[in-house]
């Protein structure tokens, strides 16, 4: 069986590339590279030509694009600025937690936000301690008062110094005898504050895409920063993660055409 892309898929091939060509030369991304760091201003950009929004729905601001348009977008921002693309990835998972998990309250604050690129979230998943073996965590998250309180240490974050909220994966339930995925929550944590450090890692390639280290010394989340059910988030984080494996396929597509 032949596949045919649609047409649309081919144009925003070619938008990208010509963007790449009139606005972000290789001399700007060598130096974000060095600086480690995706300005706001950039994303705000890709927010103008529809990009950042690309997986938000047309009712919240969005492009309202698929999977496959997500896998077009990859691969050419991969062919020149593999960081940008693996940040991209990002975003993207942010619109699908929202989108399946979130409250109507949370899409309506959140969506449109995320489409003008004016909201950046970073996904707390791995520990130090744990690995691959992300069940393994030991942050933990109660109640005090009207608002959680949160404590533990992830690594591996991408976006986090950046970003203007992590969603933190964590316990807030006690585990039924060997079923570690019940209990954990996610919690939509804002990063600016004292009780949240956040530490820039060293890597080898893609450095811009500001992988880090994240310390989470009681920090605090509103009561209704819960995202989806209590004790469900481990499930409904596998929705997000099984997108993101077909767009990192894309990424390293793009990067061996290039």
């Amino acid at each position: 069986m032949d596949f045919e892309a649609p047409e649309e898929h081919a144009l925003l091939r070619e938008s990208v590339r010509q963007f790449f060509e009139r606005e972000l030369p290789e001399a700007r991304i060598r130096e974000m590279d060095r600086e480690r760091r995706i300005p706001r201003d950039l994303w705000k950009r890709l927010a103008e030509l529809g990009w950042v929004g690309l997986s938000v729905p047309e009712a919240y601001g969005g492009s309202g694009g698929d999977v496959m348009a997500g896998v077009v977008l990859c691969e050419e921002l991969a062919r020149r600025f593999p960081s940008l693309a693996v940040d991209w990835v990002l975003l993207s998972m942010t619109a699908r937690a929202f989108l399946e998990h979130g409250s109507e309250e949370q899409k309506a604050e959140y969506l449109p936000r995320l489409a003008r690129g004016e909201f950046i979230m970073a996904f707390g998943m791995t520990e130090p301690s744990g690995g691959t073996d992300i069940l393994g965590l030991t942050t933990r998250a109660e109640m005090a008062g009207n608002e959680w309180r949160i404590s533990g240490q992830k690594l591996f974050t991408s976006l986090a110094d950046d970003a203007d909220a992590i969603l933190v994966l964590c316990r807030t339930d006690p585990a039924p005898e060997d079923r570690r995925a019940r209990g954990l929550s996610l919690l939509l944590t804002p990063r600016q504050q004292p009780a949240v450090t956040v530490r820039r890692l060293e890597l080898m390639a893609m450095r811009a895409a500001c992988t880090c280290e994240v310390f989470l010394d009681g920090a605090s989340a509103p009561a209704d920063a819960l995202l989806g059910e209590r004790g469900r988030g481990w499930y409904h984080l596998l929705s997000s993660l099984d997108e993101e494996r077909t767009l990192a396929a894309a990424i390293y597509v793009g990067i061996t055409q290039a």
